[in-house]
């Protein structure tokens, strides 16, 4: 079988750590094939209700919505401008995820509020190593030691005005790198390898159905049910996608 190596720069602690690993192990293509689609199938569940929660809070929110879609109809136009200052035409204008993630910093504050509010998965235990310490507690080997997540995405101390939506909690840092200050991902050697393709799904599909929809509440506020997910899975959710008019996207 052949073998495979991580190449080229990293682009972060996640990356630079998940591709050691691999290095290390020196995989064949197979076992590393096998272990992206376990990554990319056991992620689903996570992505899609916390997809559910953020259409949720944007739908409850219009004037959020208006300031997020414009961000997202700037970051098009902007690449359709570039787009025709080269020759080509606008319908062939293609804009990369990275572009979408780095110009449209609301989005992934919609992620993360989302995440802040109705925590997709609300604790996630772990177990102390030799030698840990809780702000200069020292913890017994093997004790179990569970974030409650709901509790810091309410707390005050961290996010003034809890309970009130605002994506722009991202652009000044509240959130944390990757959600650090909710223990969204976790952290550390062990941190969720999938934060990246987590975050890039989920900017995807806010913003094509941004670019294309107003979107509305169409029924009763979906309620929370948590099994090992937290998902609207019994109440449902219901929204209704109105097309936006010919010119806006």
């Amino acid at each position: 079988p052949h073998s495979t190596r991580c190449g080229g720069e990293a682009s972060g602690p996640v990356v630079s750590s998940f591709c050691a690993t691999l290095s290390r192990a020196a995989w064949s293509v197979e076992e590393v094939v096998d272990e992206v689609v376990g990554l990319l199938l056991a992620g689903h569940e996570t992505s899609s209700n916390t997809a559910c929660w953020a259409l949720h809070l944007l739908a409850t929110s219009q004037p959020q919505q208006e300031r997020c879609r414009a961000e997202v109809d700037r970051a098009f136009e902007s690449a359709e401008a570039k787009s025709e200052a080269a020759g080509m035409s606008a319908s062939s204008t293609r804009l990369s995820l990275g572009e979408l993630e780095s110009s449209c910093p609301l989005l992934l504050g919609c992620v993360y509020e989302a995440l802040r509010l109705f925590p997709t998965v609300p604790t996630t235990p772990h177990i102390a190593p030799r030698g840990a310490q809780l702000h200069g507690l020292p913890l017994p080997e093997g004790c179990p030691v569970s974030p409650n997540k709901v509790a810091l995405g309410l707390d005050p101390n961290l996010f003034p005005q809890p309970h009130a939506f605002d994506p722009e909690r991202y652009a000044r840092g509240e959130h944390g790198p990757h959600g650090a200050a909710l223990a969204t991902f976790g952290a550390g050697p062990r941190i969720c390898v999938g934060l990246r393709l987590a975050e890039t799904e989920l900017c995807a599909l806010l913003a094509l159905l941004l670019r294309r929809f107003e979107i509305e509440p169409a029924g009763p506020a979906p309620r929370e049910w948590c099994a090992v997910t937290n998902s609207p899975r019994q109440s449902g959710l219901s929204l209704r996608l109105v097309p936006r008019e010919w010119g806006k996207g």
